[in-house]
This record gives C-alpha cells, sequence and structure tokens, in this order.
C-alpha cells in the first residue's frame, strides 16, 4: 500500500486524498452542497458512537445542527495512509461549541471510494465525551 502523509491538505492533488481534502474543507465552511457533492448518493457514515451507520439523508441532518451550532471548525494534525480508492486518517477536529468554549477532538476514519471517486463509506472513531454537547 501506498502512503501519504500530510500535516494539511492540499486540493490540488488528484490522488486518493483529494475528495477527502474537498470533504475537509467543505466541512470548515459548513458547506452542506459541497459535502454531498464528494459523497455518493448511497454513501453510509458510520460512528463508534452510536455504532450505526447513517445514510446520507440522516448524516445532512446532523450536519445541519453542528454547522448551526458549532463555529470555526478546522482540521489539523493529519496524517494518512493512501491506497488504491481507500483513505486511512487521524486528524484534529478545533471549533467552538454553542457556549463559546473552544474544544478540540480526536478522529480517526477511514474512507472507502467508489468507482466514480465519490466516497461511499466513511468509517469514524472518536472520543466523543471530547466533543461539545450539540444535540
Amino acid at each position: 500500500m501506498d502512503t501519504a502523509v500530510s500535516s494539511t491538505p492540499d486540493e490540488s492533488g488528484s490522488s486518493t486524498t483529494h475528495v477527502v481534502d474537498r470533504l475537509l474543507r467543505a466541512m470548515e465552511r459548513g458547506d452542506v452542497e459541497a459535502v454531498r457533492a464528494c459523497y455518493s448518493p448511497d454513501v453510509l457514515i458510520w460512528h463508534n458512537s452510536n455504532n450505526q451507520a447513517e445514510p446520507l439523508g440522516e448524516n445532512f441532518e446532523r450536519l445541519a445542527a453542528v454547522f448551526a451550532r458549532w463555529t470555526d471548525l478546522s482540521y489539523g494534525d493529519i496524517r494518512r495512509v493512501e491506497g488504491p480508492g481507500v483513505v486511512a486518517q487521524q486528524h484534529t477536529l478545533r471549533g467552538c461549541g454553542p457556549d463559546g468554549a473552544e474544544f478540540e477532538v480526536h478522529i480517526a476514519m477511514f474512507v472507502r471510494l467508489g468507482a466514480d471517486g465519490r466516497i461511499v463509506r466513511v468509517d469514524e472513531y472518536l472520543e466523543s465525551s471530547q466533543l461539545p454537547q450539540f444535540l
């Protein structure tokens, strides 16, 4: 498996990580339509916090709540391993919660891409106690 290690995402690349970079930038901006463009219509997003895989519609409900209440989102400390159609990534998500308090959460995610280059599956692992309460 080829590896690509990055400390900051690079939207200019054409590798498997390009779509993951676009996803992170869209999340930072709170741009739901740009997030949607990264996902296949039948994408499943699994979270370890509830052991459930969400289809696109459910995930967008969650994202709308996140974008409405969290501000100044940024992804950093990015470490990746890349292979054909897959990316394993660790990163730190930082932002401000509804009360204005800053937060930091460490996340690992595994992303699988379909033949069209869009994301078909995300498995996300995080310590939910690090997140501000938002729902």
